[in-house]
C-alpha cells in the first residue's frame, strides 16, 4: 500500500496487478501483495471435478499443493466464457489468509495503483 499527500489529506492507494478475463470483459485488479504467481499450464494438467458448478473448472497440482481452479468470467459476468483451442491455459494463483486459488485468466496486462474513490 501507497500513500499519496494531497492538499489537505493522504491517500491511501493500492498496489495491484490488472489482468483481463476476456477481451469482452474489462480489467479485473488484484490486490499485489495475495498475489502467489502466474502460470501457464497445459490443460491436461487441470483436472475436472464432474457434477460441480461450471465456474469450477477443476484441480491443479501445484508445488506439491492441490489448488483449486475457477473460471474468474463466468463468476463475475453474465458473459459466457469461450473455450479457446489453445492447449495452455494461463492462471493466476491467489493466496489470502493460508488460502490457495487459481483463477483461469486472458492476460497479465500489469500494474497499476488504485486510488480509493473520493466521497
Amino acid at each position: 500500500m501507497s500513500a499519496i499527500a494531497t492538499n489537505s489529506e493522504i491517500i491511501e492507494t493500492v498496489d495491484s496487478i490488472c489482468v483481463e478475463v476476456s477481451s469482452d470483459f474489462p480489467l479485473v485488479a488484484f490486490h499485489a501483495k495475495d498475489i502467489s504467481e502466474v502460470v501457464l499450464l497445459n490443460k491436461s494438467q487441470l483436472h475436472p471435478i464432474p457434477r460441480t458448478q461450471d465456474t469450477f473448472l477443476g484441480l491443479i497440482l501445484l508445488r506439491d499443493k492441490t489448488i483449486p481452479v475457477i473460471d474468474l468470467l463466468k463468476s463475475i459476468s453474465t458473459i459466457n466464457s469461450t473455450q479457446d483451442s489453445s492447449l495452455k491455459l494461463r492462471l493466476i494463483v491467489i493466496k489470502y489468509k493460508n488460502i490457495q486459488i487459481a483463477f483461469h485468466i486472458e492476460s497479465v496486462i500489469g500494474y497499476a495503483l488504485i486510488h480509493p474513490i473520493p466521497s
